[in-house]
């Protein structure tokens, strides 16, 4: 995974946007509904969210907003707030 900043379209996403975003990936990518997840939650949180599940998290979420994570990222990827604050960092 190299990293590269994200798309332009989404450059001007602001901060709730891509929270939405990251809960609706998240929720499609462990099948789960959308109201089971909240802005806090976390990998302990939800039962579904296990390492397989994880990667494909991971995975969905650069696609989904066009960037890359580097290895010490995807480890510390372990709740909604986390995530969020990575892909706004790619998306700086």
């Amino acid at each position: 995974m190299s990293i590269h900043q994200g798309g332009s379209k989404y450059k001007n996403m602001n901060e709730n946007k891509i929270t939405k975003k990251v809960i609706a990936v998240l929720a499609r990518t462990l099948e789960i509904p959308v109201s089971k997840v909240k802005t806090d939650s976390t990998q302990k949180s939800i039962e579904s969210w296990d390492s397989l599940a994880h990667l494909k998290l991971v995975m969905e979420i650069e696609k989904n907003f066009n960037i890359s994570f580097n290895t010490d990222e995807v480890f510390s990827m372990d709740s909604i707030e986390e995530i969020c604050r990575l892909v706004k960092k790619h998306l700086a």
